[in-house]
């Protein structure tokens, strides 16, 4: 059988179409399928944060939350592990530099800083919005390198408020020593808040492994 130019495209074609037609059902996914393959990303994504942070805290946290300092080791290898970018690195080790003695502390004397300054403001106003803010941001120091525990908080109002502070009349009133305190526990709380799974894939795991189970 001979084959003119007209018959060999024609064949040629519907060859490409024959193809193209089963490759687009092998890469094709059922909304489940894809749904299952997202989860396992998700859970993937999710297992390698927990390694990592588990790292942290063997590293780090073995004395638990309050011997913990916030030293430059500790922010280059949040940097590392790709807890801060390159440019948030640099801004906490310069922000670092500048704390004075507060640099020196350890998370649990940086505690024990808010309860003594609570109890000042108290009793120079028993109405200070500060005062909240810094219960709150104690209870993040406390929870320091425990995700579950802190997954209630939200430490974004908080840092906000705290830097809301920083940045008002009031705080121009306090001593050196106080603003470096306050500007150390504002960098606690930043480096809190990167330590946190998204809380969208938090309320979401649930989900993502009835999936995976073909719930």
């Amino acid at each position: 059988m001979t084959l003119t130019t007209g018959s060999i495209g024609q064949h040629q074609t519907s060859v490409g179409t024959t193809q193209n037609t089963a490759e687009t059902a092998s890469t094709s996914k059922s909304p489940t399928e894809q749904e299952s393959s997202t989860a396992s990303t998700q859970l993937s994504n999710l297992s390698d944060r927990a390694q990592k942070i588990q790292k942290l805290n063997e590293e780090f946290f073995s004395g638990g939350p309050r011997s913990v300092k916030i030293t430059p080791a500790f922010i280059q290898r949040l940097n590392e592990y790709g807890f801060l970018n390159d440019s948030e690195a640099s801004r906490y080790l310069s922000n670092q530099q500048s704390l004075g003695t507060a640099q020196d502390d350890t998370v649990g004397q940086l505690s024990d800083f808010i309860d003594e300054f609570s109890s000042k403001l108290r009793q120079e106003s028993s109405e200070n919005s500060l005062v909240a803010t810094l219960e709150k941001a104690k209870k993040v120091l406390d929870n320091l390198g425990n995700t579950n525990s802190n997954s209630a908080l939200d430490i974004k109002t908080t840092s906000a408020e705290l830097t809301q502070y920083l940045n008002s009349d009031n705080a121009k009133t306090l001593s050196e020593e106080d603003k470096d305190h306050l500007s150390q526990l504002q960098m606690v709380l930043g480096i809190a808040d990167t330590l946190q799974p998204d809380n969208l894939s938090r309320s979401k795991l649930n989900d993502y492994v009835r999936i995976l189970n073909g719930f």
